[in-house]
């Protein structure tokens, strides 16, 4: 009867008995063991009393570990036959050991169960997304531990069995703590679903961008022992690998296929699969990840004491009437070196779209959470529209990464997530399950823009930091480009680089606008400004190559060109382009031509020397 129970859950949910898939253990003998006791529970057959039999300890124990992590969906427990004996074992605990060698209590109680045929055994279902390892069976008392047949019941891949090497997954991000996580978390799930090691680094982030984001060494991040097993040092390892892009690449219309990951990685000479921060499901197609997945996954991240504290004080924190967040991103991108172009902007929502979110939830009574680093700004927006301050929920005793983790737990926690594409906020839409929206004003004519920039010039006399109120004018010129007049335009970047005086970024688009508008020796005065920029000045504006192959002038060049026969010093812009975001070969050739070789001169000789460069 046991076999035949057992037979019919394979049957009605495809899987298969996976007792044989491992080696089984006992905390001791006693005198009523017999050969080989530990593995009797695992053969299934009908015993007339017991399967094995402990000494007499405290939490005697018997245990089985999976020669490979598998998808464990059953524990089926008989109980010894005889009584009174049998009720010695209602006080058990059966905990879990899964992929990521985090344990977990699937059962603990004192429930009276049987034995087959004669009364029904222990079933206890498992509703994990994680691949288990292991199984542990404890008497939460002290005396003996004797049980009858004990089945194992779920999925294993035919060639799982230990024969195969494993694939090396790796995440060596070098930017944020959301994008940082994200890129863990994918190396995380794409590792438990074909078992497959995964590592990944964490090193400082540049020196540049330090003040902006919060990376501490991994020790003050995560434990010691998930340290030991899982990260790398970039700088270090001398590693081969290949991208899970090229990978989907080369699987082409197939999609996912464990075997195409080993056969480009392993076969092809590599050391390991590098896996980018994006969602799995854009870097390799047909790949199936419940919509639990993050979320779980995210869950057995062995963090250091104190982040593991902030996480739980986040989970803690009282939520009341489904709130939303709002996540107000600043940092490098507002206040630092990115506000000196327009990669980004899609990261941040700007403070107009801040305010009109803030005046629609408060109309609609919804409580708001507001998140972002910018403590003037959130302080100022919380109390003008009654919302919360993620800062007022937390320990005052918070490090950095303790503050980053106790947002992200708390903003997957609100019922709706308002961000631009930050990776902090996506990761947080991530372990909830949830998208994340970034709502913008409906604006479909010069005057709504017109009536945006009335609201934030009063916004100037505030409490708030003028860069964001730069920022928001040049969101609104960057996005809403076909709605505003060249008149306007024009205005606006004034303002933006009034404002922002010291942004080289603005004296671009300033020189490129007074260009179109035929204000021709204010934009070659823009433009001379540029060329004393030491730093951030037109010669990087022309030569820096953004990952996408792309300049920051390159958006702007058509305006200079236009101007070329009316301005030497739009000629000099048009020829730096030309001239530095080339390849080199191709420069050569330039060298020899005569109006290059004009251009050239007039720039060393008569703008240098004006200028006094």
């Amino acid at each position: 009867m046991l076999n035949d129970f057992i037979k019919n859950i394979c049957k009605n949910e495809s899987l298969e008995v996976l007792n044989d898939y491992g080696t089984s253990a006992q905390s001791s003998l006693s005198k009523w063991s017999h050969r080989e006791d530990s593995c009797r529970p695992l053969k299934l057959k009908d015993c007339k009393d017991f399967a094995f039999h402990t000494g007499y300890e405290k939490n005697p124990w018997w245990s089985f570990t999976f020669e490979d992590a598998v998808e464990l969906k059953y524990v089926v427990i008989n109980n010894r036959k005889k009584m009174p004996f049998s009720t010695i074992n209602k006080n058990i605990s059966v905990v879990t050991t899964n992929f990521f060698e985090v344990k977990k209590t699937l059962y603990s109680g004192s429930c009276h169960f049987g034995s087959l045929p004669d009364s029904l055994p222990l079933i206890l279902r498992i509703d994990s997304l994680i691949k288990t390892n292991k199984v542990e069976v404890i008497l939460q008392d002290i005396n003996y531990l004797h049980l009858g047949p004990i089945c194992f019941l779920g999925r294993m891949r035919q060639g799982e069995r230990g024969s195969r090497e494993k694939i090396n997954l790796y995440s060596l991000r070098t930017d944020g703590f959301g994008e940082r996580l994200k890129g863990l978390l994918n190396i995380m799930a794409l590792a438990n679903h074909i078992s497959a090691n995964f590592y990944f680094s964490w090193g400082q982030i540049s020196k540049g961008a330090r003040k902006f984001h919060s990376i501490a060494p991994p020790e003050k991040v995560f434990s010691q022992d998930f340290i030991n097993s899982h990260v790398v040092d970039k700088k270090k390892s001398q590693l081969k690998l290949v991208s899970l892009n090229e990978v989907g690449k080369k699987a082409g219309a197939d999609g996912f296929d464990e075997d195409k990951i080993r056969e480009v990685s392993i076969s092809g000479g590599f050391n390991g699969v590098l896996v980018a921060q994006n969602l799995l499901s854009n870097q390799i197609k047909n790949i199936k990840m419940d919509s639990r997945t993050y979320k779980e996954i995210f869950s057995n991240i062995a963090w250091s004491t104190e982040l593991e504290k902030a996480k739980k004080e986040a989970q803690a924190v009282a939520v009341n009437h489904s709130p939303v967040a709002i996540h107000l991103r600043a940092g490098d991108i507002v206040y630092g070196f990115y506000r000196y172009m327009d990669r980004y902007l899609g990261k941040v929502i700007p403070l107009h779209d801040a305010v009109h979110l803030l005046e629609t939830s408060k109309k609609n009574n919804k409580d708001v959470i507001i998140f972002g680093q910018d403590v003037q700004l959130c302080d100022f927006l919380s109390k003008k529209y009654g919302a919360l301050y993620s800062k007022n929920l937390k320990s005052e005793s918070f490090n950095e990464e303790q503050s980053a983790l106790f947002d992200m737990v708390l903003m997957s926690r609100c019922d709706k997530i308002y961000a631009g594409a930050s990776g902090f906020a996506v990761l947080a839409g991530w372990i909830s399950g949830k998208k994340v929206e970034k709502e913008e004003m409906d604006l479909v004519s010069e005057d709504d823009i017109l009536k945006i920039l009335e609201k934030l010039n009063l916004l100037r006399g505030e409490e708030i930091s003028s860069l964001q109120i730069s920022f928001s004018l040049s969101y609104l010129l960057h996005k809403k480009w076909n709605l505003i007049s060249e008149g306007l335009r024009l205005e606006i970047i004034s303002l933006c680089s009034a404002i922002d005086d010291e942004n080289p970024y603005y004296k671009l688009v300033l020189a490129a606008v007074l260009y179109k508008s035929e204000k021709i020796e204010l934009a070659d005065e823009a433009v001379k400004s540029l060329m004393k920029q030491n730093k951030y000045g037109l010669r990087w504006f022309a030569s820096t190559v953004h990952p996408d192959g792309t300049t920051t002038l390159l958006n702007w060049i058509g305006f200079y060109k236009e101007a070329e026969l009316k301005s030497d010093y739009a000629k000099v812009v048009v020829a730096y382009h030309h001239w530095l975001f080339c390849g080199i070969e191709e420069r050569k050739t330039q060298k020899d031509d005569l109006v290059f070789l004009e251009v050239e001169s007039f720039v060393k000789e008569k703008v240098f020397k004006d200028l006094k460069l």
